[in-house]
């Protein structure tokens, strides 16, 4: 195991509702389905499967007085992690198919699925006495292996390497990378004198997309895989990693920003430019998910009173269609299907 310094789980902010409404909508206008994919919603005590359009529902699991969130569907597979909520019992992870069927608990070194971009290996943050470490596993958690101590992981778009958050002199989290072939070393990319946090990795695999607290502007930040040519995108407060789009073109993130700002959805393109959203989608979003091919998104609002809707945009997220359901959607994200 590569030492990575001592490290203390960072830790997702509980935030108030935002007392925003979110506007009427449109249809898209690109009517086309996703070849090969599906949205799964966390729903009222329900999960659904729902076809491209957003219509066509599934019920795959309904419990009374239960409730469901951090969907984390396997890429091109058929597993669903997902956190289960009971009032009187608490939380904790389970998983079961994306169409259903037998649900089970999991016994997982950590408590949140990071896939690979081929859905068959599994990265965990796992808490230790000695601080918080990378465990890689096959899907079916067999055939563990600890790689080094860090407080965040992402993938490689090929598998061979893993993007860490870590702390290699035991003060500020930086972003580093570990190769998973060649001795695994682990080379230190943002070397930043401020918080380092949240990096994900371009679906091409050469840039790096991450929030940083440095100053004079703290906010997303991108730079090469190797660590070089690191600039300024966009001014936000993020608990949460980015979402590049398929293309590698843009960047969305949840901005919770600083009072009196509302929480919202903002994109910024990799030259630093910002795209202008409509008010009725990007204030108040709490939840953002590109499409597979990034031709459409899904986008969660949450409303000045009631449960949280859900609305089936462009990927220019320009126009939009409600997800019709009666309980409210909390949770939206899409799977990509064999």
């Amino acid at each position: 195991m590569l030492g990575c310094g001592r490290s203390t789980t960072l830790l997702k902010l509980a935030l108030p509702a935002v007392l925003v409404a979110c506007g009427g909508s449109n249809s898209p206008d690109t009517p086309d389905p996703e070849p090969h994919a599906a949205i799964l919603t966390a729903e009222g005590n329900s999960i659904m499967h729902r076809d491209p359009t957003g219509h066509d529902t599934l019920t795959i699991l309904t419990e009374a007085n239960t409730y469901y969130s951090n969907l984390q569907p396997q890429p091109g597979g058929t597993i669903l992690f997902f956190v289960r909520f009971q009032p009187s019992v608490g939380s904790g992870l389970y998983r079961m198919t994306t169409h259903g069927g037998s649900v089970s608990p999991v016994a997982a070194p950590g408590v949140e699925p990071f896939w690979s971009a081929d859905g068959t290996r599994i990265a965990w943050v796992a808490a230790t006495d000695t601080g918080s470490v990378v465990v890689l596993t096959l899907p079916d958690l067999s055939a563990p292996d600890t790689i080094c101590l860090a407080e965040w992981v992402g993938w490689a778009p090929d598998g061979h390497s893993l993007v860490i958050t870590y702390r290699p002199t035991n003060q500020d989290p930086e972003v580093g990378t570990i190769a998973l072939t060649g001795g695994a070393q682990r080379v230190n990319l943002s070397n930043s004198p401020n918080d380092d946090l949240y990096p994900v990795w371009s679906p091409d695999g050469a840039s790096i997309a991450f929030y940083s607290a440095r100053s004079p502007q703290p906010g997303i930040y991108v730079m090469r895989a190797d660590g070089s040519d690191q600039k300024f995108l966009l001014s936000a407060t993020i608990f949460q990693a980015p979402k590049w789009s398929p293309d590698g073109s843009r960047v969305a993130v949840i901005d919770y920003g600083t009072s009196p700002v509302p929480i919202g959805l903002r994109i910024v393109r990799t030259d630093g430019t910002e795209e202008i959203l409509p008010d009725s989608l990007a204030t108040g979003a709490t939840g953002f998910d590109w499409s597979p091919t990034g031709a459409h998104a899904l986008v969660v609002h949450r409303p000045p009173s009631g449960a949280q809707v859900s609305y089936l945009t462009t990927g220019s997220v320009t126009s939009a269609t409600r997800l019709p359901t009666a309980s409210g959607i909390a949770e939206a994200v899409w799977v990509a299907e064999p």
